[in-house]
């Protein structure tokens, strides 16, 4: 899919897009001009976000030469807003006066960018904001990718922000202070050299890496994340295994890690991530039945598996045969949206498309957060009970804040259904949940009340 609209004088989202692959927004691939994609322009502030581009997991998405300018500046605006998005391409855009020019979050593996433009002379801004990211390094020694920063220094105002989830190194053109990244601590590694780098073009694709250097320690199980480190190494294999599907010849590089490479993917072909792949597979293919059977025996083994099991179903029993979802497939699609994708995985991303619900996640508490400014979810309200122990046995404790007035205390399994429904008094501090009768797996503990609104936590039953 490619989106090319020319000119956008808009007041709160230029170009949004979601679980779209390999999308193209700006420049004609057969054009290769700098300033021949999208203007979108910010004239007025309206409501809490703007964002100029965004795209939530869209793998293999080209954003290039598109100019993105506030001129009204005062308001928070994201130029560029990339969620969990694998092997994309941000190349040749020039943003302006945004609070936030780039937002990066979560998982991005093999994401470049190239020759872009950050422009802050007039107004401050953040950079590159990385929220929990995980990138490639960005450029090498001998090809630098030549993204230029205006108003940024190494003291104050730094040109990548935020907190990197696994370290990366940024290579820049030394020899003009407009390459430097001036990244903060904890994000990019500055890596100055004196290649000028390869020049800036229209691309077709992201460079092909090298498979040993980018992709052994995946298959060794060797990477380290600062945070988050189950989720993102499972989704670390989880991209190396759609990687090798894609391309068998990653197999077979003739390198004393072939076997490594080998090995990996046979593994992985009968864990749950092969697993699902073969359901989607089966969705591609039109045979519902057997997505369905297939995706209904999968042992869920954490929450992303969880999430994922859950709206498969309901994508294949309901969306895909134009069969109306129910009150309970609603709110269990609901909880799934609005859940954190870092941690509850591409599920999230689907239930929000099925729902056609625009969600802006929080910031989760890296190290180096205060640097960030604070979007909040809005509908749901932060939790006021803790459950413990989490994972449960048998048996939990929610333990409450003061509550405003009595309440609703339920407890949900993964589609939504209400397995447990109480009335509590509002001066309830404690109270214990039986969990004997039930399976384990994932599932809601909510809490409903006119004054409180709908809030939820997750539980895991574990035996």
């Amino acid at each position: 899919m490619k989106i090319v609209i020319d000119y956008l004088d808009v007041s709160r989202i230029g170009i949004h897009a979601i679980n779209i692959p390999n999308l193209s927004i700006g420049a004609n691939l057969n054009t290769p001009v700098a300033g021949t994609g999208n203007t979108i322009s910010f004239s007025k502030e309206k409501g809490q976000y703007h964002h100029g581009i965004w795209v939530e997991n869209c793998n293999s998405a080209k954003i290039q030469s598109n100019t993105i300018i506030s001129t009204e500046p005062g308001f928070y605006l994201e130029g560029i807003t990339v969620y969990e998005s694998t092997d994309a391409l941000i190349n040749m855009n020039t943003i302006t006066d945004a609070t936030v020019p780039v937002n990066v979050r979560g998982s991005c593996p093999d994401t470049e960018f190239h020759c872009n433009v950050f422009d802050n002379d007039a107004e401050s801004g953040l950079g590159v904001q990385l929220v929990a990211a995980d990138l490639p390094p960005q450029g090498d020694i001998n090809d630098p990718w030549n993204n230029e920063w205006y108003g940024y220094d190494n003291t104050t105002l730094f040109g990548v922000t935020g907190g990197a989830n696994s370290p990366f190194n940024w290579f820049y053109n030394s020899g003009d202070i407009k390459y430097n990244p001036n990244p903060a601590s904890g994000t990019a590694n500055p890596f100055g050299t004196s290649a000028p780098g390869s020049g800036c073009m229209v691309q077709a694709a992201t460079n092909d890496p090298d498979r040993d250097d980018r992709y052994a320690a995946i298959a060794e199980d060797s990477l380290v994340f600062t945070e988050y480190e189950n989720e993102f190494t499972y989704k670390s294999k989880q991209y190396l295994f759609e990687q090798i599907n894609a391309d068998t010849s990653l197999l077979t590089k003739n390198t004393s890690k072939d076997t490594t490479f080998s090995r990996f993917y046979s593994d992985i072909l009968v864990t749950n991530i092969g697993s699902f792949r073969r359901v989607d597979s089966l969705i591609m293919a039109d045979n519902l039945a057997a997505a369905l059977t297939l995706n209904d025996t999968i042992p869920a083994a954490n929450e992303m598996e969880w999430n994922l099991k859950t709206v498969n179903t309901l994508l294949i029993s309901k969306v895909l045969v134009d069969s109306a979802l129910s009150s309970t497939d609603s709110s269990s699609l609901e909880s799934i949206a609005m859940q954190d994708p870092i941690v509850a995985g591409k599920a999230v991303y689907m239930a929000r498309a099925i729902l056609f619900k625009e969600v802006h996640d929080e910031l989760p508490g890296l190290r180096t957060m205060n640097q960030l400014l604070e979007p909040v979810i809005s509908e749901i309200k932060t939790s006021s009970f803790q459950i413990l122990p989490n994972p449960a046995f048998d048996q939990c404790e929610i333990l409450f804040e003061a509550m405003e007035q009595d309440f609703i205390l339920e407890l949900r399994n993964g589609v939504g259904q209400v397995l447990y429904h109480k009335k509590l008094p509002s001066n309830t501090l404690k109270f214990d949940l039986p969990l004997k009768s039930y399976k384990p797996g994932f599932y809601l503990v909510t809490t409903i009340s006119e004054a409180n609104g709908f809030q939820f936590k997750k539980l895991i039953i574990a035996r």
